[in-house]
């Protein structure tokens, strides 16, 4: 049972009460309902206890403080839950409406220390991403509701918020989801051909110049892992590898993109494998799970970036150079990845078809010319 807290009536996104008829809110604009409305950024909107706090999302804070990774995420999720309900009613809500209560609390916990702030970033993707995103896909069954869901899909990867996540991201946690939870592959393939991952980024996302020290470890510093490596090193201490997995990915992402650049980490394979190569010889040192773990994500993020080239393969030439980055891939044993090579091209293939819903007759060549390759002299 969620504590309720008792606070003046609210001003709801739902049916919009509790408005002055002269206040901004009420002047004409995109009504809830439609998933592409364009929606204002809550940049404005001062973080205010009385609206977005919940005791289920300070409980799940301190549980993560404790390290109780597990139980934090469902109190954080619980208290989100709430929150919404709270601030926009519970019946038959849009994404629209959804988001603009989650972007409420993004923007009330945006005064919080960076560990608390990350953790809320993450919860309220998950809970966007969980609650209207994958649900929507898999329960879609005419055509109306299977575009209206890829609307959504769409809108939750692009759509502006108070948290810096980046389109490149959320698209690859969705893309990875997707699969996971059974949603069809044409549909993936839709969703991702109507956000085209070439385009997800914005002006801020882009390139920017190589630091002088490029070549340098890609510690934070010399002793200090990303925030959510320590996460994930203390679930694996703990016994729980499948509750690490996520933080590995983001680890892994931010140490790629500081060192890659923030496109080229996602779409470059020469640079990706560059960049995760001086990963891995970081942690070279650390414990076989740990090392384990992080080939494991390495290998996970090379396979999407491989799937990303022949998903953009528009031409004979593209497609021969995906070839060539995908053999490359599979068959480089030179690289501080022990992931072997038939392991790799079967991780390969999955990604490829599942997530990325590429032609059988690609996914044959591929394997074809890897086992040619692989195959013992």
């Amino acid at each position: 049972m969620v504590e309720k807290v008792h606070h003046p009536a609210p001003i709801t996104v739902a049916d919009r009460s509790g408005i002055k008829p002269d206040s901004p809110a009420n002047k004409p604009g995109p009504t809830p309902g439609n998933a592409n409305a364009p929606v204002k950024p809550l940049r404005d909107i001062k973080p205010d206890p009385r609206r977005a706090t919940s005791p289920d999302i300070e409980r799940g804070l301190h549980l993560l403080r404790q390290g109780k990774i597990a139980d934090g995420e469902v109190q954080l999720q619980n208290g989100i839950d709430a929150t919404v309900e709270r601030l926009a009613g519970k019946q038959n809500l849009d994404y629209s409406q959804v988001k603009l209560a989650t972007d409420i609390i993004l923007t009330t916990y945006g005064g919080r220390n960076a560990k608390d702030k990350a953790a809320i970033v993450n919860a309220v993707n998950e809970y966007d991403k969980r609650i209207k995103v994958i649900v929507g896909l898999l329960h879609a069954k005419t055509n109306d509701e299977k575009k209206q869901a890829t609307d959504v899909a769409v809108s939750y990867v692009t759509d502006s918020r108070p948290d810096r996540m980046s389109n490149g991201v959320r698209l690859i946690f969705l893309n990875g989801d997707m699969s996971k939870a059974g949603v069809d592959p044409a549909t993936v393939k839709d969703v991702i051909a109507k956000i085209r991952p070439d385009r997800t980024h914005t002006k801020a996302d882009r390139p920017r110049p190589r630091p002088e020290n490029a070549d340098a470890p890609v510690r934070q510093t010399e002793n200090e892992p990303p925030i959510a490596f320590v996460v994930a090193f203390r679930e694996i201490e703990n016994n729980r590898p499948d509750n690490a997995s996520s933080f590995i990915s983001a680890g892994i992402w931010r140490l790629g993109e500081r060192a890659a650049g923030k496109h080229d980490f996602y779409h470059d394979f020469a640079k990706a494998s560059s960049a995760t190569n001086k990963i891995l010889d970081s942690y070279s040192g650390e414990k076989k799970e740990i090392k384990d773990a992080l080939v494991k994500g390495v290998n996970l993020h090379l396979q999407m970036v491989v799937g990303d080239n022949f998903y953009n393969a528009n031409n004979k030439r593209k497609l021969n150079r995906a070839m060539q980055t995908a053999v490359t891939y599979v068959t480089d044993t030179a690289a501080p990845n022990a992931m072997q090579p038939r392991e790799r091209l079967a991780g390969l293939i999955e990604i490829m078809r599942n997530s990325y819903g590429l032609n059988e007759k690609i996914i044959a060549d591929v394997k074809a010319q890897c086992e040619e390759k692989i195959a013992p002299k």
